[in-house]
């Protein structure tokens, strides 16, 4: 891949949890504009430890040097407004309605209303049904949560898509729609963590992380680096 084809690059990752072997050793990735990118591995390998460092969310004791459309970036803190990225649990306002949620998050990243409907028209296209939005999130399935959350993150603007086990808690009607969303887009990037390749979801690569992360990484991840945020 030439560096004009380059939307996001990393290189020289180095990172490891406090008191833990390191898990990324000068690693590196780049994202193509337009790209459907997988990434594998086995479970407690570091993807969704790249993944939140993709998106900013680890940016401490983390080392790398970025780059954005080939310009440099001292912190992908930079271009965080650029990346919109799902985590594999709901992170949601469980005492909110469905409703009350898409709303915080139009607020919270200063969207106008049709943000909202984007969202919406997401939400039923995966059978929600309208009056469900009314709904307090914590009487929702796991399932209809995760809906709504892979709704609000698709929904907004952006550049970048990180989508960490998008399709685990989804019916089959519901993977097939995002899985068909994400492949005809040729218009915005995406990298999926997915330790199953569903049918009918075609990504353009798959990259296994063991091949990039530079050490052997045969153990499971510390427990609680979910909770890692970025300075």
């Amino acid at each position: 891949m030439s560096s004009r084809d380059v939307l996001f690059s990393i290189r020289g990752l180095n990172f490891r949890f406090a008191n833990s072997s390191p898990l990324f050793v000068n690693a590196g990735v780049d994202i193509g504009y337009n790209e459907t990118v997988r990434i594998s591995g086995p479970n407690g390998c570091g993807k969704t430890t790249l993944m939140k460092i993709l998106a900013g969310a680890i940016d401490r004791e983390v080392q790398y040097h970025a780059e954005w459309h080939s310009q440099p970036v001292s912190s992908i803190a930079d271009v965080r407004q650029r990346i919109s990225f799902a985590i594999d649990t709901p992170q949601l306002f469980q005492e909110l309605s469905c409703n009350e949620n898409i709303e915080v998050m139009r607020l919270l990243w200063r969207l106008d209303v049709a943000y909202r409907d984007q969202v919406i028209s997401l939400c039923t296209s995966m059978g929600m049904d309208v009056d469900m939005l009314n709904r307090p999130v914590k009487s929702c399935s796991l399932g209809t949560q995760h809906k709504l959350f892979l709704s609000l993150v698709l929904a907004r603007p952006a550049e970048l898509y990180l989508l960490d086990e998008p399709l685990n808690t989804l019916d089959q009607s519901s993977r097939r729609f995002i899985a068909q969303r994400i492949i005809e887009d040729r218009t915005h990037s995406y990298v999926v963590v997915s330790h199953v390749l569903h049918s009918g979801f075609d990504f353009d690569r798959t990259i296994d992380i063991r091949d990039i992360a530079g050490v052997s990484s045969e153990r499971q991840d510390p427990p609680g680096n979910e909770n890692v945020t970025s300075g």
